[in-house]
């Protein structure tokens, strides 16, 4: 049904027109669509008590189960006037006729919709604004298992809590002919003179005849002057009809099932209301409040944060309106009209105020703004000079980058620790973290190691011969400690194709054969090579290859000074290597554990 603009002008709109002109004008016509778009509705669905008009205008009753518009299939029905002198306010504009539509809708405006619009929200026909209750292909039926099909309306009520109701009474579910089977639906669209509400209600569905599933969609909800003006409802065939949700596009549907049980039918006197915003009307001053923010700072950027408002005046009907730009402003970009906002990603200094808005006042106010500093990201640096590796002592220079203020951990072997460059003389090898800040308190860390090598001890020094003739030869030399005795293997359990037979690392490769009797191990002490040369900075495979038994795994130690542990100062000539396989787990990190 389409209802046409009683054209009615505003008293207030009026007096704007005679005051400001055409540009008045302008800005009254555009606060009367804003005041109240449909997609700004609030919506409840609640259980009532469905109840049919007792006194209704008919506007069609069905005389035949098919040919159009015998069985109410594709027909509008206008009403010229509406009854009683009802006009009611939707989308902003005051109506006092409209049209229905046989297919489950009305619709509101001049431009009727056409017989065979089943899309009444996203259809693109240019009426003002439509209201769906069963929106699709219906029709009626005649006299099926004593059921005939009717449209009509009814005001009822006392002004000025009156109702102007739409039903349409025994209608099928879904365009049929069929007298063999035929499932019935009640449904009202009731447009309420108190607060301009709209209702949609359901009341008894059941089979006239038969008892064969009818299953499709209905598009259910409001449209306003385009289909990008939409409030509607959606539910999948997984999902009950009562259980719907808010459509997301203009094109969302409720799906609905006769017989089966999920999505089934809307419940007897199941009802959608849908509520216009409320208006401001007058509010001859607005205070604006001062703006905050839960996060102000940030380092390179701020990920989210919510923007709030306090200290500005509430009333009903208030519109809000943020807006962003550069510190001191202009704040020309808008973002969202909610009570507060988040804002996320921000990766420049940002300020933020909002708007309020009484659009019949009309007035308005802006807050204090807020700033989200965003502080540069902080890259820090450190450094060593001389790099090392020292022996028994450091004596370097620790270079931290990137920050205003420095501070050193461990502050171990450093002269002063909340410097750029502290001076190191470490004895042993140490790692240093620099904490360095930056504007606003932001942050960032980077390493140093620093290597100290312990000295060589002396035992002793012999001279050979000592003493010895005059011009004659001597053999000096310095002795230094036996270096830790190298473990050696011990595998005391055997062994089953769980043997190390080869291991290749560049130039080396030397096969080896079973493990025999006890000590169940070979030690390759002979033949081949036993040597290879490494070139620093390059990379290189360590391979080895196993026995029979597949489930092996194998570990890699290098020793310079044979003591059993790799320090980091033994990155030097020449490397020892030991290689270790183990049964079914990995190595354990200690290179001489079952050797």
């Amino acid at each position: 049904m389409n209802c046409r603009n009683s054209s009615t002008p505003n008293p207030r709109r009026t007096w704007a027109w005679l005051k400001t002109g055409l540009l008045g004008a302008a800005l009254s016509l555009f606060g009367m669509q804003a005041e109240a778009q449909v997609s700004a509705y609030t919506f409840v669905q609640t259980a009532g008590a469905y109840s049919s008009l007792a006194a209704p205008t008919v506007l069609a009753t069905a005389t035949a189960n098919s040919g159009n518009p015998n069985n109410l299939d594709d027909v509008i029905y206008p009403i010229a006037l509406f009854p009683g002198g009802f006009s009611f306010t939707y989308n902003g504009l005051a109506y006092t006729a409209c049209n229905v539509s046989s297919n489950g809708f009305i619709s509101f405006g001049a431009t009727a919709p056409g017989t065979t619009l089943y899309t009444p929200i996203s259809g693109t026909t240019a009426y003002n604004g439509a209201v769906a209750a069963w929106g699709g292909d219906l029709s009626g039926m005649f006299n099926v298992g004593g059921i005939t099909s009717e449209i009509s309306y009814e005001l009822v009520g006392v002004a000025p809590f009156r109702e102007l109701v739409i039903q349409w009474k025994d209608m099928r579910t879904a365009f049929s002919t069929s007298t063999t089977n035929a499932f019935r639906i009640n449904f009202q669209i009731r447009l309420q003179e108190d607060g301009n509400k709209v209702q949609i209600q359901y009341g008894p569905r059941a089979f006239a005849i038969g008892s064969t599933n009818n299953a499709s969609t209905r598009q259910i909800g409001l449209r306003g002057a385009t289909n990008a003006e939409f409030n509607n409802r959606t539910n999948s065939t997984l999902v009950l009809f009562i259980a719907s949700t808010p459509g997301t596009l203009n094109s969302s549907t409720q799906a609905y099932a006769t017989v089966t049980a999920t999505p089934g039918m809307p419940s007897v006197g199941s009802t959608y209301t849908y509520t216009p915003p409320v208006t401001c009307t007058s509010s001859p001053s607005l205070a604006g409040g001062t703006a905050a923010a839960t996060v102000s700072s940030g380092c390179g950027s701020v990920a989210t944060s919510t923007l709030s408002v306090t200290g500005a005046t509430a009333a009903a009907g208030l519109t809000y309106q943020w807006y962003s730009g550069p510190v001191g402003g202009p704040y020309t970009t808008p973002l969202g009209t909610g009570l507060t906002q988040v804002v996320t990603a921000v990766s420049t200094t940002t300020a933020y105020v909002r708007d309020i808005i009484c659009a019949g006042g009309p007035a308005s106010a802006t807050s204090a703004p807020v700033t989200i500093t965003v502080n540069p990201a902080v890259t820090a640096g450190a450094s060593a000079s001389p790099a090392g590796p020292f022996c028994g002592m450091a004596a370097t220079i620790l270079t931290g980058t990137g920050g205003l203020t420095y501070a050193w951990l461990p502050a171990t072997g450093l002269d002063i620790a909340n410097v750029a460059s502290p001076t190191c003389t470490a004895t042993t090898t140490t790692t240093y973290t620099v904490t360095a800040t930056g504007v606003g308190g932001c942050t960032g860390t980077a390493t140093v190691t620093v290597t100290v090598n312990a000295n060589p001890t002396i035992t002793s020094t012999t001279a050979t011969p000592n003493p010895t003739c005059f011009n004659g030869n001597s053999q000096l030399q310095v002795n230094l400690p036996a270096p830790a005795a190298y473990c050696a293997s011990t595998h005391a359990n055997g062994c089953s194709g769980d043997d190390i037979t080869n291991v290749t690392l560049n130039t080396l490769a030397n096969p080896t054969t079973g493990c025999g009797g006890v000590p169940h191990y070979t030690y390759f002490n002979g033949g081949g090579a036993q040597t290879t040369s490494l070139a620093a900075g390059s990379g290189y495979t360590v391979s080895c290859s196993f026995g029979t038994d597949g489930n092996q795994y194998f570990g890699a130690w290098i020793d310079y000074n044979n003591d059993g542990t790799l320090a980091a100062g033994e990155f030097s000539v020449p490397l020892r290597m030991r290689v270790r396989a183990e049964r079914s787990v990995w190595p354990s990190r200690w290179s001489c554990w079952r050797c």
